[in-house]
Formats: C-alpha cells, structure tokens, sequence
C-alpha cells in the first residue's frame, strides 16, 4: 500500500476485522507492506525518496518528477 493511495492502514485493518467476523476469515490476519513515494531525476534517471520541501535529487542536484511509486493500493494474495 502506497504512502499515497488515500487508505489509512489502521482503518483497512479495523474495517477487515469487523467484515470478517462471523466469516472463514474471521482469524485470518493482513501483511499490510508499506510503499514509499519515489521521485525521478530528470537529469540522471534515478529514483529517490524525497525529502520535506524538496525535488533536489540527492544523486546530481537535479529536479526529481513525481512517478507512480507510492500510489498503490493491491491485494497481493488471499489465502483460506
């Protein structure tokens, strides 16, 4: 789940433990892996996590631009 899907882990957690009581997934438990956002340098091409008030790639100083990264929110597996 990425830092900027627009859930909130804690909230997916409680939300599944209310749905799934009463359920087969009643006692099933949720691997939550986090997703930093990342920044691409427009000037070197590398991928970097950004910094509070900054696009500066740490690498050459160039502008980072935002990518993808950091936005997801997907069900790896589900297991039963």
């Amino acid at each position: 789940m990425g830092d900027y899907s627009g859930y909130v882990a804690s909230s997916i957690e409680l939300y599944f433990g209310i749905i799934a009581e009463g359920t087969l997934c009643e006692n099933a438990k949720l691997n939550i892996k986090r997703v930093k956002p990342m920044l691409k340098c427009g000037e070197c091409g590398i991928l970097f996590e950004r910094k509070p008030f900054s696009f500066e790639c740490p690498s050459c100083g160039g502008q980072g631009s935002p990518t993808k990264i950091g936005h997801e929110f997907y069900i790896e597996s589900i297991e039963i």
